[in-house]
């Protein structure tokens, strides 16, 4: 966990996870249930996930997607050609997405954050 805060573009979220021995686990993020993060078999239940910024969908792609969690936008940072979109879960982690497209989301505003499950890495705590 430790480690995987310091590379850019990666956000660690908390998580509840589903006991361990299955292959595919369910897992919580700020209280919605997502299913089929892929973990090997046997490992012991985890507590953070890992996702890159670049896996984080808002706007229009994250209707797309097979899990969404509801967020709240707090800021939007231009870093040449791409943004970083900074935005807060129920539970109050914030996560940051990168576009190159500009979406006019405007900072207070509610967004959906899209997000494939088998870009959910699990981490050793």
């Amino acid at each position: 966990i430790f480690v995987a805060g310091f590379f850019r573009g990666c956000n660690v979220i908390t998580v509840d996870a589903s006991p361990a021995g299955t292959s595919r686990e369910r897992i919580r993020i700020a209280g919605v249930e997502i299913s089929g993060v892929p973990t090997a078999a046997g490992k012991s239940s985890f507590r953070h996930v890992a996702v890159r910024a670049e896996n984080l969908h808002i706007g229009s792609d994250a209707a797309a997607l097979p899990c969404r969690l509801p967020a709240k936008m707090k800021d939007v940072t231009y870093r040449g050609t791409v943004l970083d979109y900074v935005m807060l879960l129920s539970d109050g982690q914030q996560l940051t997405a990168t576009s190159t497209r500009r979406l006019e989301i405007l900072p207070g505003a509610l967004v959906e954050i899209g997000i494939d499950p088998k870009f959910i890495v699990p981490l050793a705590d």
